[in-house]
């Protein structure tokens, strides 16, 4: 597997969360996030979760059938208009106090 354009020299099976976090790139969270909705399996081993470089794989392969399966649509949006001024004049603090024009 390549990253950045470099052979791994690491091409372990099992990764921690923060390493497949490095990996794909994407903050912890987000991983954590990933692995929650189950759009990445991890595994359990002991009290250790790990995620398999299949999962990560077969997730990016994923991501990109997605963009390829669909195709971008362009949304049409109509110009907005600018609101018209209001109709009476600002109201200022001699208004309020009774000493302005009505």
């Amino acid at each position: 597997m390549a990253e950045n354009g470099a052979v791994l020299k690491d091409e372990r099976f099992l990764l921690t969360l923060e390493e497949a976090a490095r990996r794909l790139p994407v903050g912890r969270t987000t991983l954590y996030e990933l692995a929650a909705r189950g759009e990445l399996q991890p595994v359990t081993i002991g009290r250790c979760r790990r995620v398999p470089l299949s999962s990560l794989t077969s997730f990016v392969d994923r991501l990109t059938s997605e963009v390829r399966a669909e195709p971008e649509e362009v949304e049409q949006v109509e110009p907005v208009q600018a609101s018209a001024p209001p109709t009476h004049p600002r109201r200022t603090m001699k208004h309020f106090l009774g000493r302005g024009r009505s």
